[in-house]
C-alpha cells in the first residue's frame, strides 16, 4: 500500500496511560505522552496523523469503550486499557480473577462492534492493544501479572477473531524473565505507570503496528 496522501485522523482511547499525566490534548514532543514518540516514529515513515488523546486517569475498560463513540468517525482507532481493571479489582476479586479477563473481553468486543457498526467507519483501523506489563514492585500485587498475562492470551484470540489489529505492547515493555514483568525503567515506582522510556517503547511499538498495516 501507498503512503496515504492525506492526514490521518488518528484516535488512542485509554486511561491514565494514554492521558499521560497531562491535560487530554495532544502536545507534540512531550515525553510524557506515548503519542509523542508515535507521532514522530511515524513522520519519519511519511505518515502524517493528527492524534486524538482520549485517555483518562483511572478509567476501567468499560468506561474507555463508553466514550470511543464520540471520538468517530477516524481512520484509525488504537485502545489501550483494561489496567485499571486488573490493578483496582484484583484484591477484591481474588479466585476470580478470570471475571476480571472476561469482562475486559466483553468490552472489547463492544468497542469492535461500535467502531465497525458507524457508517463512516467502513476502512477504519482498529488496533487493540495487549495490556502493558506491571513491575516488580511492593504495590503490585503477587498474581495481578498472572491476571494481565492471561488477559493477554484472550485479547490476541479476541483480535484474529474480530479481524482487527493486536499491538503487543506487553511484549515491546516487558523483561525476559518468567513472569513477563515489565522493565524497571519503563515504569515508574508504582510499577504501573511510564516512564519517558516507557513512554517510547509504547508509542513506537503501536507506530511500528501501524507502519506495518498502512505500508504492507
Amino acid at each position: 500500500m501507498r503512503k496515504p496522501s492525506k492526514t490521518l485522523k488518528l484516535v488512542t482511547m485509554g486511561d491514565s496511560l494514554t492521558q499521560g499525566g497531562v491535560p487530554p490534548e495532544y502536545r507534540i514532543e512531550n515525553p510524557n505522552l506515548y503519542q509523542s514518540f508515535l507521532h514522530r516514529y511515524l513522520k519519519k515513515e511519511g505518515i502524517d496523523v493528527d492524534i486524538w488523546n482520549l485517555g483518562i486517569g483511572g478509567q476501567t475498560i468499560g468506561q474507555i469503550v463508553s466514550r470511543l463513540a464520540g471520538g468517530l468517525p477516524a481512520d484509525i482507532v488504537s485502545i489501550l486499557g483494561g489496567t485499571n481493571d486488573v490493578w483496582h479489582f484484583f484484591a477484591a476479586m481474588k479466585d476470580h480473577e478470570h471475571e476480571i479477563v472476561e469482562g475486559i473481553i466483553e468490552e472489547l468486543t463492544r468497542g469492535i462492534e461500535i467502531v465497525k457498526a458507524h457508517p463512516a467507519c467502513k476502512d477504519t483501523i482498529v488496533i487493540i492493544c495487549s495490556l502493558p506489563p506491571v513491575g516488580n514492585v511492593k504495590t503490585v500485587l503477587p498474581g495481578m501479572i498472572d491476571t494481565v498475562n492471561q488477559a493477554n492470551v484472550e485479547i490476541e484470540a479476541l483480535c484474529a477473531q474480530k479481524g482487527v489489529i493486536f499491538c503487543d505492547v506487553n511484549k515491546a515493555m516487558r523483561a525476559e524473565d518468567e513472569k513477563k514483568y515489565a522493565k524497571p525503567q519503563l515504569v515508574v515506582l508504582d510499577g504501573v505507570h511510564f516512564t519517558p522510556e516507557g513512554n517510547k517503547a509504547c508509542g513506537e511499538a503501536i507506530a511500528r503496528t501501524i507502519c506495518h498495516v498502512i505500508l504492507k
